[in-house]
């Protein structure tokens, strides 16, 4: 997904961290990708689990439609928290 932001693992960033998704650890080098809920991931593992689920695999956090990736990330994150309230508020 071309809107989520990507990152490069450098040296000393790796140690102690791992991807949720395939649960290794991250390598200096590797490709981060960032979902809007600020968790991170490898980049290939976000992409497969992102075309399966459109949550965040730690927190759950719906990711909005592709159409919104085109503002800011905090219009975005806005947006889908007053679509999920109102959703909710439907729902009961």
């Amino acid at each position: 997904m071309a809107g989520l932001k990507k990152t490069t693992v450098g040296e000393g960033d790796a140690t102690g961290r791992e991807c949720s998704v395939c649960l290794e650890g991250y390598k200096a080098g590797d490709t981060l990708r960032t979902m809007p809920c600020s968790h991170d991931f490898h980049g290939h593992c976000i992409l497969c689990w992102l075309a399966v689920s459109r949550v965040c695999p730690l927190c759950r956090f719906a990711l909005p439609p592709a159409a919104r990736w085109n503002r800011t990330r905090r219009t975005t994150l806005v947006t889908t928290t007053m679509t999920q309230k109102k959703t909710t508020k439907l729902n009961n």
